[in-house]
């Protein structure tokens, strides 16, 4: 049976979300479900840079052992081709430098921010999710829909 357009859920997912993917802690499964539920995935070109940082640095810091992080690195590496992923063409950069005086964020997350607004502002009924609660507020207040996970 087809579903209706407004009952799909478009999930865009920042690099804090995506990192629990592939790790076993606290609400890595809540998003593993979340993200077999949901119709559509985005995530900004960004995350490329952002999760496979995060997993060096877990493997830096000794809570990743080698073998665990190359064996993130590669599933990551392969899902990442599978999704749309927003970069920072002209419109990004546009709603990004609109958004720089108006918010707190830092480079990073103002492009996150910028790519889940530009996907707003086309129509798509967008969810962002994150565990960065700055972003997660500043993302509130410019009107995007956000997933709140209780802690």
């Amino acid at each position: 049976m087809a579903q209706k357009n407004n009952s799909k859920l478009f999930l865009f997912w920042d690099s804090s979300a995506i990192v629990k993917w592939y790790l076993n802690e606290e609400f890595s499964e809540v998003v593993r479900a979340l993200f077999a539920k949901a119709s559509f995935h985005y995530a900004a070109e960004i995350s490329h840079a952002e999760v496979l940082a995060a997993f060096y640095r877990l493997r830096r810091e000794g809570r990743l052992s080698e073998k665990q992080m190359t064996e993130c690195r590669i599933r990551f590496l392969s899902d990442f081709e599978k999704i749309p992923v927003i970069g920072y063409g002209p419109q990004v950069r546009a709603k990004a430098l609109a958004l720089i005086a108006k918010s707190a964020l830092r480079g990073a997350d103002l492009v996150q921010l910028a790519c889940a607004v530009t996907l707003q502002q086309e129509g798509l009924p967008i969810e962002l999710i994150t565990f960065d609660m700055v972003l997660q507020n500043a993302a509130k207040d410019f009107g995007l829909t956000v997933r709140e996970f209780e802690c």
